[in-house]
């Protein structure tokens, strides 16, 4: 019985990839570990059920901790939003996404990961809802792997 580097030689020769399960691999990169993920959400839209489900599978999706997303529930009125320090900014919610951008200096958000996807109600709905969050979703669980940048 050939041994674990005599099988992968092997099936490199005949030209098969062996593929490597997600959880078998190495411990998460530092950038992990120091960044920080804000989720802003609307108050009424963070009562919704699907704000729940999208609370708990969240850090899962982007492949991190729980302590690395912070969840904040803001009010959309004009002038009255404060945002916390953070690597990245999800933003949940059109009122929101709007409200947000205009307390964010053009400067610093250069620097960090601005995402901008469905109010929770909207984007768990469906199954495309569930694909434009996943898409809203890939820059941040990219920088969280270190992949960009």
């Amino acid at each position: 019985m050939p041994g674990e580097a005599q099988r992968r030689e092997m099936l490199a020769t005949m030209g098969i990839d062996v593929y490597v399960l997600r959880g078998a691999q190495a411990t998460a990169p530092d950038v992990v570990r120091d960044m920080r993920i804000a989720v802003l959400c609307g108050k009424d839209d963070a009562r919704h059920p699907n704000a729940a489900v999208l609370r708990k599978a969240l850090p899962w999706a982007l492949g991190c901790a729980s302590a690395c997303v912070e969840w904040i529930e803001v009010s959309t009125v004009a002038g009255s939003m404060s945002l916390p320090k953070a690597s990245g900014y999800l933003l949940l919610g059109a009122q929101v996404a709007r409200a947000a951008t205009e307390h964010m200096e053009k400067a610093k958000s250069r620097d960090i990961i601005i995402a901008v996807a469905d109010a929770p109600a909207l984007s768990l709905a469906d199954a495309l809802g569930r694909r434009a969050l996943w898409q809203s979703l890939k820059p941040i669980a990219r920088c969280l792997r270190g992949l960009d940048g």
